[in-house]
């Protein structure tokens, strides 16, 4: 199970997100994110952050997201709030441009039906379980009814098994701890206000903290129910 750190706004966060053993970085561009930040920071903030930073975009033009990756250099790609119809052509353009991206896409249960997620599965390589706010994907800081999130995660793992489900959405050490059977589930857990002392900017204790919960449901998946 991977550990995702979304939000990143501060160099000091980011190197603590390295220290502790963060798998994914993730950074921001999205206008209605207390997190949003310009991609030229983003690009100055993720040449630190390697192989482990994701863009997070959420395109009102499919046209925005390759000059994204131009401009910041990640190739690897979280979207939110896009249909299949929008992903096929996101890739079609990132495919004449010469792009070779690694692409997420963020859904809810709450918000899509499960034939529009299962075509997103069959064209994206991993698939984030979110809460929606006015039918978009994120930014709610809200969990998803667990009883949702697994059975859509069922339904994904039954069509393609190849695919890697995170699962956002609230998520917090103290969640985690108590839930482990639940959350050990997923390939991908992706943390943000959780963490945090206030809208991007991470709390550095609970980093330390999450990270010794984890290492708890690697060695424990199956946990206390």
């Amino acid at each position: 199970m991977k550990i995702k750190i979304c939000g990143i706004t501060r160099r000091e966060d980011l190197l603590m997100g390295q220290r502790i053993g963060a798998d994914l970085l993730g950074f921001i561009n999205i206008e209605r994110s207390p997190r949003n930040l310009e991609l030229r920071k983003i690009r100055k903030l993720s040449d630190e952050a390697g192989e482990k930073a994701v863009l997070v975009l959420e395109p009102s033009d499919p046209q925005d997201v390759p000059a994204a990756v131009e401009k910041t250099g990640i190739t690897r790609i979280q979207l939110h709030s896009v249909s299949a119809s929008d992903l096929n052509r996101i890739k079609g353009i990132l495919h004449d441009e010469g792009i070779m991206a690694e692409i997420t896409v963020a859904v809810s249960p709450e918000r899509d039906s499960f034939k529009d997620i299962l075509e997103l599965t069959r064209k994206s390589s991993g698939i984030l379980l979110d809460s929606a706010i006015k039918g978009r994907t994120g930014g709610t800081g809200r969990r998803l009814r667990e009883s949702a999130a697994l059975k859509l995660l069922d339904e994904i793992r039954r069509r393609n098994p190849a695919v890697r489900v995170t699962l956002a959405g609230g998520l917090t050490p103290e969640f985690v701890k108590n839930r482990m059977a639940y959350v050990s589930r997923f390939d991908c857990l992706d943390f943000n206000s959780g963490i945090e002392r206030a809208p991007g900017i991470k709390d550095h204790g609970r980093m330390i903290q999450l990270m010794d919960v984890i290492r708890n449901v690697r060695t424990d998946p199956v946990g206390n129910e």
